[in-house]
C-alpha cells in the first residue's frame, strides 16, 4: 500500500527537521533553505530558489513575470528583506552568449 502525504505537510516536516538541526544542510545556506521550504507551496521551484536568495542577501529582484510579482507582493510579510521588485515586459529581455 503506497504512503501518500501532501506536499505542504512534507515541506512542513522537512522545515521542522532542518530548523531543529536534525537534518543538516551540507551544501547551501540553512536560512535560504528554510525560506524555500516556507514559500514553496505558493511559488514554482525555480522562483523559490531565486527569491529565497534575494531575501537572504536583501537584494532587489527583477522579473518579466507579472504573476510572480503579484505573488511576491502577496507574501511581503515573509519576504521583508526584498526591498525592490522590478518588472519589465518580456519584450525587453535579452540573452547574450
Amino acid at each position: 500500500m503506497p504512503i501518500t502525504i501532501s506536499m505542504m505537510r512534507f515541506t512542513t516536516q522537512i522545515h521542522y527537521l532542518v530548523s531543529q538541526g536534525t537534518l543538516n544542510i551540507l551544501d547551501g545556506d540553512k536560512d535560504s533553505v528554510l525560506k524555500q521550504l516556507e514559500i514553496t507551496n505558493k511559488l514554482g521551484a525555480a522562483d523559490v530558489a531565486n527569491i529565497s536568495l534575494a531575501h537572504l542577501y536583501g537584494i532587489s529582484f527583477m522579473t518579466i513575470d507579472q504573476k510572480l510579482v503579484n505573488n511576491i507582493k502577496s507574501m511581503e510579510s515573509q519576504l521583508e528583506k526584498i526591498h525592490n521588485i522590478y518588472y519589465t515586459s518580456p519584450r525587453h529581455r535579452a540573452y547574450y552568449t
